[in-house]
């Protein structure tokens, strides 16, 4: 019958046991009040007095207009209020009896032992010593009115003191169980904070998102005992759906599996705590409507979901549940509200994370990329130098090998190439060779990175060459290509200008000719001699397959 009353008038959101058992008794006594004042009023109705009875059913109409307020407020969560007023219309109704006309004293008396047994059952230990210092004075009251006889005044008296000292031992009981709820609570905190702090230990050193909300999910699972099953939802990049990462057990995969997601802002725990960024608590999800059932989660009877909240908003939501009804209570939610918080903040920093990283690959990438494309405009570079100059000293230099004596000034061909001139070559470095009579020093004359040429030195002793002057020769070598380059593409630009000039001319020979054979003979007389041909021939395109070529 309880569970019945407390499903019927929601007390189940009550998650402190005292509280909630301060409500069951209120709504217990209103409604209890609310059916004898019914009766009453029922009664009344087929009762043939010759009294007027107005003022007595606007009394009996106040006291159930009255009970209908206290339930209500007891469903709203003002439960002390509810239960002061419950207590006035109570004293007000015993009151009412004791100076009715006729009313029996022992009636009298019994409607304020009533109320003094209500009080205790609803109120502190103050507010039922009250109540019984206002019955004894109505009591008194009532004996110095209606003078009834003293032994039953004093038998009266002494049952409502009897009344107020049962409702003492009640009211210390109700103050006992207050202080064990509130060690209970202490102590239930407690543990929460160093399981917490346990929990944030693990998941602050953990980058990797996925395995970050698998390993919390399941420390939260194994350190709370009241959670059988948790799990992560984050919401997804169109903010569409809360999109389920992470749960616990064989249940939790199979979730995963079949990609199980809520829409944001559904009638559903994480659809409303995703959209509202406020908790949202289901004490006994076999009445509250805002649990959404789950066929492979029916054990659930409580249902907690958190905001994963960071500075841009919410990010997601931390859900647990439980199989016991009324599983949590506001301590435990601030705990988790902190946890929650510490997960959204180690869930952005691995996002954040893994965007620098996915950044960090792309931009090696690209730097790969670009020393790759570098390294191939080099290589082309080299070979298209290399092409270049190898064309340069096959046309324009008479001799490519020349040997100089630096003391006569003397020039002589040279075209035999030393083995430390090709190994220079080669490796594009400054070469030294000490003989027993001789030291040998060769540099590169480098042009983009390749070697165009050598030169080589004979120094008539045995020395050594140092790490400086070898760097020193090196450099010149540099810019020695760097000008010899220079003055190749001049002479090339020079040769090209003067072909132009050249071809230039021959056009404006041309156009002067009045004859086909004219305008060719002079085509190739002109066009051989600048291009170096000892024969020219011109041949005309015959008129028919049949005829042949014309030479002229």
């Amino acid at each position: 019958m309880i569970e019945r009353l407390d499903s019927l008038f929601r007390l189940t959101a009550y998650t402190n046991p005292l509280e909630r058992r301060i409500a069951r008794n209120t709504t217990l006594a209103a409604v209890v009040n609310l059916i004898f004042v019914t009766i009453a009023i029922v009664a009344l109705a087929f009762v043939n007095v010759e009294t007027d009875l107005g003022i007595t059913y606007l009394i009996l109409l106040s006291n159930a207009l009255g009970a209908l307020v206290v339930i209500a407020l007891v469903q709203r969560f003002y439960t002390q209020l509810g239960a002061l007023l419950l207590i006035g219309l109570l004293g007000a109704g015993a009151t009412a009896v004791v100076f009715a006309p006729g009313a029996s004293f022992y009636q009298a008396t019994l409607s304020w032992t009533l109320t003094i047994f209500v009080a205790a059952l609803v109120a502190h230990r103050r507010l039922v010593l009250g109540v019984g210092v206002i019955a004894i004075s109505v009591v008194i009251l009532s004996w110095v009115v209606n003078e009834p006889p003293a032994a039953d005044a004093i038998f009266s008296l002494a049952q409502v003191v009897l009344a107020m000292a049962i409702a003492q031992i009640i009211t210390r009981d109700f103050e006992a169980i207050a202080e064990q709820t509130e060690k209970q609570v202490g102590l239930r905190r407690l543990q929460l904070i160093e399981i917490s702090s346990a929990v944030y230990g693990r998941i602050s050193s953990r980058l990797e998102l996925e395995l970050l909300l698998k390993e919390t999910v399941d420390i939260i699972r194994d350190g709370f005992e009241e959670i059988y099953h948790a799990q992560v939802f984050l919401i997804d990049n169109q903010r569409q759906f809360a999109v389920l990462r992470a749960s616990t057990g064989e249940v939790g995969r199979q979730l995963i599996d079949r990609r199980h997601a809520l829409a944001i802002g559904t009638q559903s725990v994480i659809g409303q705590v995703t959209e509202k960024g406020t908790y949202v608590l289901a004490s006994d999800t076999s009445v509250d409507p805002m649990h959404k059932r789950n066929e492979l989660l029916p054990e659930t009877r409580t249902e907690l979901a958190l905001p994963l909240r960071v500075k841009e908003g919410v990010i997601g939501a931390l859900d647990l549940q439980s199989r016991t009804p009324n599983a949590f209570i506001p301590e435990d939610i601030e705990i988790f509200q902190t946890l929650a918080d510490q997960i959204a903040v180690a869930i952005e920093n691995a996002r954040l994370l893994n965007q620098v990283q996915s950044q960090a690959n792309d931009n090696l990438r690209l730097l790969q990329q670009e020393q790759e494309n570098r390294q191939q405009i080099e290589r082309l570079n080299r070979e298209l130098t290399h092409t270049a100059w190898r064309d340069y000293v096959m046309t324009s230099m008479t001799i490519p090998h020349l040997a100089i004596d630096l003391a006569t000034q003397t020039i002589t061909p040279q075209v035999a190439v030393s083995a430390i001139s090709e190994k220079t070559f080669t490796s594009v470095e400054v070469q030294v060779e000490t003989l027993s009579n001789k030291t040998i020093v060769t540099l590169p004359v480098k042009v983009q990175g390749t070697a165009v040429g050598v030169l080589e030195f004979e120094i008539p002793e045995a020395t050594t060459v140092s790490e400086t002057t070898s760097d020193a020769l090196a450099t010149i070598g540099e810019r020695v290509g760097l000008i010899a380059e220079n003055v190749r593409l001049f002479e090339t630009t020079q040769r090209v200008a003067a072909s132009r000039e050249q071809l230039s001319q021959i056009t404006s020979q041309m156009q002067g000719l009045t004859t086909v054979e004219t305008l060719l003979r002079l085509a190739v007389t002109e066009l051989g001699q600048a291009i170096g041909a000892q024969t020219g021939f011109i041949r005309l395109m015959p008129a028919s397959e049949q005829e042949e070529w014309v030479e002229i």
